[in-house]
């Protein structure tokens, strides 16, 4: 149930000068990427789907140069999303030129700020924020993720985020420090912390499954009368349903970017109508409620108040009611997807340490590559944020990392 995406965020520069890669060596950077996802996939990871260059502008003979040669390696299914910064050129492009539309399978933007613009409104393709979220864990980032998930298909149909990041291992003195679902940036210690973020993306992913589909706007899915949201999953066969509900306030569901409008969020009374699905009798409910320190910081151990399971609710001439509260979220499901062990509890980490001074590293034990031609490690502790570093020999007839 895991989908796999990849996206370069730069190209190696022997395949040519950046500025006019896709230009000028358009097959040799597709190429790149093909023998890429050929790597990935003989390592056991089938590759959903990949994008063009993070941020940067594209130019259509290297989308087509891609859609070939991953046709040509036998990754038809391998779907190309453009162009990963907004939506403005290249819905133009799948409009007006039907040989480019062929070769894309989605339209992704980064930040679109729950909005795709034309996307929603002229394309076939599938709608995606490619790139979403980066906003401090420790603050205003679950109640971010809470509403984004929902929002950006209520209001521009899309139907994948994908969050940066996953696991902010990088250390803090960089920029955009703790803005993953979790923390855990001490390999020396092994220490973690699960963030409430989790949790937010966990009431749509822990009773959903990929393939299942949106229910349409005003059909399932739309906006909350007093702020906040709501989305309707089901499964491929219909027969099982999921709603995620969210109401955050405005001060505590501020992404990174873009600016957040003004709205008010008030507790109210959600009524929904599920005639469309005889069949329901009774739907699990699970809440998870956010609380904040008056400096605006999350409440990061709160257990008690992630994934609440509360009491089940009957449907009763075909509709249930629930009371929503602000900065909760809820799942109402007839899936019983929630494994065991979630319900608030998770394993403890070790305790966080300091760094174990003094530390030698001479790079010697990792210098020779292991005997099926793999590269040599990478020292622990090491963070490479610029250029590309390996361990070679130097002139002093041991190693150096360079």
């Amino acid at each position: 149930n895991i989908r796999f995406h990849g996206l370069p965020w730069a190209f190696p520069g022997y395949l040519g000068p950046w500025q006019k890669l896709f230009v000028e060596n358009a097959e040799r950077a597709a190429e790149y990427i093909v023998q890429w996802v050929q790597l990935a996939t003989k390592e056991g990871f089938k590759i959903d789907s990949v994008g063009l260059w993070n941020e940067k502008r594209y130019e259509k003979k290297y989308v087509l140069a891609l859609r070939r040669g991953l046709d040509r390696a036998g990754f038809k299914d391998t779907l190309i999303a453009a162009a990963d910064s907004d939506f403005g050129r290249v819905v133009q492009d799948v409009v007006h030129d039907s040989t480019f539309a062929a070769a894309v399978g989605a339209l992704s933007a980064h930040y679109p700020g729950m909005k795709s613009g034309q996307a929603k409104h002229t394309s076939i393709k599938h709608i995606w924020s490619g790139e979403d979220y980066s906003t401090n864990n420790r603050k205003s980032g679950a109640g971010c993720i809470a509403r984004v998930l929902n929002q950006n298909f209520v209001h521009g149909g899309m139907t994948a985020t994908f969050l940066w990041n996953l696991v902010s291992s990088f250390y803090d003195g960089l920029p955009y420090p703790h803005t993953g679902l979790l923390d855990a940036n001490e390999p020396w210690s092994g220490h973690y912390t699960i963030t409430p973020a989790v949790f937010a993306v966990a009431h749509t992913t822990r009773f959903t499954k990929p393939g299942w589909h949106y229910l349409a706007i005003g059909s399932g899915s739309g906006l909350l009368k007093m702020g906040g949201s709501y989305v309707s999953l089901v499964s491929k066969s219909d027969a099982q349903l999921t709603v995620i509900v969210e109401k955050m306030k405005h001060a505590n569901s501020q992404c990174v970017r873009p600016p957040l409008p003004a709205f008010q969020s008030e507790k109210e009374v959600l009524h929904l109508s599920l005639k469309n699905f005889p069949s329901l009798r009774q739907l699990q409910v699970w809440r998870t409620c956010f609380t904040y320190q008056k400096s605006g910081h999350i409440e990061l151990n709160s257990p008690t108040s992630y994934f609440e399971r509360l009491e089940d609710l009957d449907v009763k001439s075909g509709a249930i009611e629930l009371l929503i509260e602000v900065d909760c979220i809820y799942t109402l499901t007839s899936s019983m997807a929630l494994g065991p062990g979630l319900e608030g509890n998770w394993l403890n980490p070790p305790p966080s340490a300091a760094f174990p001074l003094p530390h030698l590293q001479d790079f010697e034990a990792l210098a020779v590559a292991p005997q099926d031609g793999r590269p040599p490690e990478l020292p622990r502790f090491w963070t490479d944020m610029s250029g590309s570093f390996e361990i070679l020999p130097d002139s002093r007839g041991g190693h150096s990392l360079q």
